[in-house]
């Protein structure tokens, strides 16, 4: 197994700091927030809203979360 992984925990974040974080311009915390509302928010079908508008990233990072 590669040296360079690691777990990190996701974290849970509100709308509203899901939103903003949606907005981002750095790649890591887009993709966080992604996995955040992928695991942890109730509603799937905002959820799979943004995971497909977030496919279009020009950002592999952000695309493959979308896509995971």
């Amino acid at each position: 197994m590669p040296d360079d992984l690691k777990y990190v925990p996701v974290e849970p974040h509100d709308r509203a700091t899901l939103l903003y974080r949606f907005a981002s311009t750095d790649p890591e915390e887009v993709a966080g927030a992604l996995y955040s509302a992928t695991r942890l928010d109730p509603d799937w079908k905002w959820v799979q809203g943004w995971c497909l508008t977030l496919l279009k990233s020009v950002h592999v990072e952000v695309r493959w979360a979308a896509a995971t």
